[in-house]
């Protein structure tokens, strides 16, 4: 894409920030929803819905139709999103001429389904599978001072407020059911940033925005020797029961007599090491109980004379 070059300019630069999808992602969808001690409510995840919209106090784009976006530039920098969508976005362009041009485009994240939602992480993807943005340079462009000035280009996003990195675990960043949240992406030409000779074009990869029922700090890690030492995750204060019924449940663990069993042993289950009165025994981990990352749990009975595993 290019456009027309302004004669009045000596040296010119039109950036085109072509995102070809900006998109929510929905993970760690639970299977069973603890909501009390006496009841459980099995969601369907299509009761899980964060979307966009370009307005913050109604949704205005559906999934067949796009809505344009205008972003609000500085010096002269002008640019928006082409189509956006309830769950992605394309076409994200910016036409800047100097440095020190900025563009700022804002749409809303509506939370609209039954359950609260974790921001979780924000990832951009890469263009050729290993840059995350690359510039070519017209034929009237030399390709070394664009590539210098291509350094001095990068994309942000700000979600309600707080600047996040790409890549990092994001938590504690909840988004109530009904609620909805600001969500700007900045294209940023940096003020004494090097000046190309001519126009050329910046691709970036896809933007995501990632979306849970879980926040990432709620989420625990603990082992099970089986025979070796297998790593599972699981929510803070989840009982086994909980766990046995979720998606965390990745090796298909079933509950009986109360106990958790491992599908291919049904004479063994969780046990672990607790010491009484100075005499270590082996204790049964029952489905009423809440997962504790500190305990050793490995597969075996309470009654056998096997040893506990060092």
């Amino acid at each position: 894409m290019k456009y027309r070059r302004k004669q009045q300019l000596i040296i010119i630069l039109i950036l085109v920030a072509v995102i070809s999808t900006i998109s929510v992602g929905f993970a760690a969808f639970s299977s069973t929803l603890n909501i009390s001690s006496s009841a459980n409510v099995t969601p369907s995840s299509s009761d899980f819905s964060v979307v966009f919209s370009s307005s913050q106090y109604a949704i205005t784009t559906n999934n067949q139709t796009g809505t344009v976006v205008n972003g609000v530039g500085t010096y002269g920098a002008q640019g928006g999103i082409t189509n956006l969508y309830r769950n992605s976005a394309s076409g994200l362009i910016a036409e800047f001429t100097e440095p020190g041009n900025k563009l700022d485009i804002t749409i809303y994240a509506h939370n609209i389904g039954e359950y609260d939602a974790y921001l979780t992480g924000i990832t951009l993807g890469s263009v050729d599978g290993e840059n995350q943005k690359v510039c070519t340079a017209s034929s009237d462009a030399s390709d070394s001072l664009v590539q210098s000035a291509c350094e001095g280009i990068s994309i942000s996003v700000n979600v309600g407020g707080i600047d996040y990195q790409y890549g990092e675990s994001i938590s504690n960043h909840p988004l109530a059911k009904g609620s909805v949240e600001p969500v700007v992406i900045t294209v940023t030409y940096a003020e004494g940033a090097s000046r190309a000779d001519g126009d050329f074009d910046i691709v970036f990869g896809d933007l995501s925005l990632d979306y849970s029922t879980v926040d990432n700090h709620k989420l625990i890690e603990f082992s099970v020797m089986v025979p070796e030492n297998q790593t599972y995750y699981a929510e803070s204060n989840m009982t086994w029961e909980q766990w046995v019924n979720s998606e965390y449940n990745t090796e298909g663990y079933i509950c009986n007599d109360g106990k958790i069993y491992h599908p291919s042993r049904d004479d063994l289950y969780i046990v672990y090491a607790s010491t009484i009165d100075g005499v270590t025994k082996k204790i049964a981990a029952y489905d009423t109980d809440v997962i504790d990352q500190s305990k050793y749990y490995f597969l075996g009975t309470i009654n056998s004379s096997s040893p506990i595993p060092a």
